[in-house]
């Protein structure tokens, strides 16, 4: 399907595996307890989201920014500071 549309539909509990879903907005969309592996998000935006106790594992955050600083930069001297991780 191309340039569907889904308003206030329930996706609970569900799987989605090799999908193709370039360019897709999310809005007002609630995904709590989600998970997202193995997932390509290169130049993606996520704008006033409420990422509260979120976790990254084994991302390539090259280039990847929060308010315009640098995580890569920002993790390096975290880590340089306490001793490595």
């Amino acid at each position: 399907m191309e340039s569907g549309r889904f308003i206030d539909t329930n996706l609970r509990d569900c799987i989605f595996f090799d999908m193709g879903m370039d360019r897709n907005r999310y809005v007002d969309s609630g995904m709590a307890q989600s998970e997202f592996s193995y997932i390509h998000l290169e130049n993606s935006k996520f704008i006033n989201c409420y990422l509260k106790n979120g976790k990254m594992e084994n991302c390539d955050m090259t280039g990847f920014t929060v308010d315009g600083v640098s995580v890569r930069d920002a993790l390096d001297a975290y880590r340089k500071i306490n001793g490595g991780m």
